[in-house]
């Protein structure tokens, strides 16, 4: 994804990921929410490949799947 800066990246990243979102409250009332903010910007501009006029942050994710096994006796349903 190409953003114009390392704040812009990492606003995205923040607005953008639930856990974080959820926690904003915590970590603002904690005096911790601009900590958060400075570390992502350093980690966009540590991972980011600058391009003619644009960062350009690659962003790989891995789904997993979990499911609960049936009870013994019983067989799952696809």
């Amino acid at each position: 994804m190409d953003f114009p800066n390392a704040p812009a990246a990492a606003d995205f990243l923040i607005r953008t990921a639930g856990h974080v979102v959820s926690e904003q409250q915590r970590l603002t009332d904690g005096g911790r929410w601009d900590d958060l903010h400075h570390d992502l910007v350093s980690f966009v501009q540590h991972r980011a490949e600058p391009t003619a006029d644009t960062l350009r942050l690659t962003l790989e994710y891995l789904l997993a799947t979990a499911t609960k096994q049936p009870k013994a006796g019983m067989t799952a349903v696809p």
